[in-house]
């Protein structure tokens, strides 16, 4: 059906594991732990999606719990990529 919407679809991403923290598993001292900050990035792609002007596609940052909510009611590629910022050290 052209011009309908998909049923919703609720979607978690989430980060299982990532080379910082397996850096940082090897680290005594606190202080010489890497410290990082998660960001998110969603992008819709196709018809769909630029005719309901929902291709998105903006980076925002983590809540702090490292996992991303999201919700899809329109047809087409969804991607999902999830960025480590290193922060530098003091």
């Amino acid at each position: 059906m052209i011009g309908t919407r998909a049923k919703q679809k609720k979607l978690k991403f989430f980060i299982e594991e990532n080379e910082i923290d397996e850096i940082n598993l090897k680290v005594k001292d606190e202080e010489n732990k890497l410290e990082y900050k998660v960001y998110w990035k969603v992008l819709n792609r196709g018809d769909e999606a630029i005719r309901s002007n929902c291709i998105r596609g903006q980076i925002v940052k983590d809540s702090g719990r490292q996992i991303k909510n999201e919700s899809s009611d329109i047809r087409g590629e969804h991607y999902v990529e999830c960025y480590l910022i290193l922060m530098e050290s003091a």
